[in-house]
């Protein structure tokens, strides 16, 4: 084949000599002057002929280098995942022949305008994201659901293989969905990546059963003449040169999907950390390395820690912090070397001694600020606040939304994560509250004393009330009750293949029995 490559060439050169000679004997000739029109017409012709056979030869090589192909799925799915921050999602697909890689295209949404990359991986003997080998340029969404196309670099896929297309942005994506083969979704981050920085493999990365609208374009190996596969001959033509296949189902701008069916490729087991004893954040302690390895069998992915509480003196916000700067660092450098990220929660109570009041726009500006501040300084991935429940009466649901979307806002400015905690009795007005706050990365209700005795119950005000209404994910909270097993409560909501919610929050940890710790970590298998 480089032979016939090296002729054409040679052919291209002869060509502009041919072309020249041409050129002189048409200055000879003399068109205006010649007496023999219809030889002049056959020169003519000849000219023509031999100039149209470098022409078509060149056209075959140009040609034969701009057929295009795809692999992933093209289809607009009907179901949708949504994506926190934070995370990574990858999706695996075959590759059917030998090609060179030049775009993949997602289809997709933000809750809000901001930015995607798309990155492809190999695949390990386990089935896992295991190398990344490619990254896209740095694409554009909002809240309109559409094709997006993501260029990379140009790279080898070969006949048979398994590649995983990942997609990550800094704000929340809608991805359409449907059911794919077993394990072809993976997802990893526990919410603490940052973003655009994809990791290098999915290290105890979640599976789950589906496919997702993400693709890529290729042009098959076999249409391209090895010389074209080298620096020094004819580069791989753009995409742009033929349009991009059109998918099965034409893309149409949709309204932002709701979270109101979270998928299973968020299920997430959320711990809380309620009334530490001081071993727990000692590293030495066995009582804190048997909770550490129960968290690493159960699959846990993110600790809320009681870390200190609210409080306002002479109208100056703070934390009373319950425990030392070495505690956290120890304790939170321990969980990371487990890929468990820490959030701060920071409590309050109803009738506690000076109640913070959220009332005005300075009031909250400096609490957010206080926060902020709080889990910059000791290095928590995030926030879990409390405020809700012990806020200063007076103080409006209205108020607590405004402060829940400034707080959430502010700590994804900072490259943190955002929750907070919603007490049963009191926040009772769910389209304001659960409609109303919309950066949290996940809300928590606080059902305790007046339903969450009922497992039932609980389950149906999830589902028929919060759910709907909730514009945030939602981690479906429990806590250490001697009518209920935990393992009971857990059936209520059912298994995380088919469960809606953001994932399970068990109160009481450092309580939490064998049998709890069974059953946490048989649900989250």
């Amino acid at each position: 084949m480089r032979s016939i490559v090296g002729f054409l060439n040679s052919g291209r050169e002869r060509k502009k000599m041919e072309i020249q000679n041409f050129r002189k004997t048409l200055e000879c000739l003399n068109f205006r002057k010649s007496k023999k029109p219809m030889a002049l017409f056959i020169s003519a012709l000849f000219i023509m002929s031999a100039l149209s056979f470098f022409d078509t030869s060149a056209t075959q090589v140009e040609a034969a280098t701009s057929v295009l192909n795809t692999f992933g799925d093209t289809k607009v799915e009907t179901q949708i995942d949504e994506m926190p921050t934070g995370w990574i999602s990858a999706i695996k697909f075959t590759a059917q022949e030998d090609g060179i890689v030049s775009k993949l295209t997602y289809y997709c949404s933000g809750a809000s305008v901001g930015k995607t990359k798309c990155f492809v991986y190999n695949s390990d003997s386990h089935g896992s994201p295991n190398q990344l080998i490619a990254s896209s340029s740095e694409v554009g969404v909002t809240t309109v659901s559409m094709w997006r196309d993501y260029p990379v670099p140009p790279f080898d896929v070969v006949e048979g293989a398994t590649y995983w297309l990942a997609f990550m942005g800094n704000v929340k994506l809608y991805t359409p969905i449907a059911s794919g083969i077993a394990n072809q979704w993976s997802w990893t981050g526990s919410g603490s990546l940052a973003y655009p920085n994809a990791p290098s493999s999915f290290v105890e990365g979640g599976f789950s059963n589906y496919k997702g609208s993400i693709y890529v374009t290729y042009t098959p190996t076999s249409a391209v003449l090895p010389d074209a596969l080298t620096p020094s001959s004819t580069p791989t033509p753009t995409p742009t040169q033929t349009p991009t296949p059109t998918p099965t189902a034409t893309p149409t701008p949709t309204a932002t999907p709701t979270p109101t069916a979270t998928p299973t490729s968020l299920k997430l087991n959320s711990i809380v950390v309620e009334h530490l004893s001081t071993d727990f954040l000692n590293i030495g302690s066995s009582t804190q390395q048997t909770i550490l390895n129960n968290m690493v069998a159960g699959n846990v992915k993110i600790v809320f820690v009681q870390v200190g509480q609210w409080k306002q003196t002479s109208g100056t916000v703070s934390i009373n912090c319950f425990y030392s700067s070495s505690q956290f660092s120890t304790f939170i450098n321990t969980m990371h070397s487990k890929g468990i990220a820490v959030y701060a929660w920071i409590m309050a109570a109803y009738g506690q001694a000076n109640p913070v009041s959220i009332a005005t726009s300075g009031e909250r500006t400096q609490a957010v600020n206080v926060a902020v501040n709080f889990v910059k300084t000791y290095g928590f991935d995030g926030v879990m606040d409390d405020l809700y429940e012990g806020m200063a009466r007076g103080c409006t649901d209205s108020n607590y939304v405004s402060f829940a979307n400034a707080l959430g806002t502010a700590m994804h400015n900072a490259g943190k994560k955002a929750s907070c905690a919603l007490f049963g009795q009191y926040a009772t007005n769910y389209p304001l509250l659960y409609g109303g706050i919309t950066t949290m990365d996940y809300i928590q209700p606080m059902f305790y004393s007046n339903i969450a005795a009922n497992p039932s119950a609980v389950a149906d005000v999830l589902i028929n009330l919060l759910l709907p209404k909730s514009s945030c994910p939602i981690l479906a909270g429990f806590f250490e009750s001697s009518t209920y097993s935990l393992a009971t409560q857990l059936n209520a909501i059912g298994h995380p293949t088919n469960s809606k919610f953001a994932g399970v929050s068990p109160y009481s940890l450092v309580t939490m029995k064998t049998n709890d710790w069974t059953a946490l970590t048989a649900w989250s298998k």
